[in-house]
């Protein structure tokens, strides 16, 4: 017999462990910009790069280090920026 799915749960963190150094980043106004969001981001390590669709509220950002993403994602997730 298969083993049960597990069910879903949206974007919440999952079980599998998997790690990334990237994170997405959604709900930007559209008056954030790239220097917003590195200043913010970079408190938790090097950011490689920065992807933002400000008219679309969305943004990408890359870190050097998976450690450094996860630290990121842990500490900010919920974060209010620019209202």
């Amino acid at each position: 017999m298969a083993a049960p799915m597990k069910p879903f749960r949206g974007r919440e963190s999952d079980d599998s462990g998997f790690t990334s150094n990237n994170l997405w980043v959604g709900s930007l106004t559209m008056d954030t910009t790239e220097s917003d969001l590195t200043e913010l981001f970079g408190r938790y390590g090097d950011v490689d790069r920065i992807t933002a669709y400000s008219s679309r509220g969305f943004a990408f950002i890359y870190y050097r280090h998976v450690e450094e993403a996860v630290a990121a994602k842990e500490a900010l997730h919920g974060a209010n920026l620019n209202g």
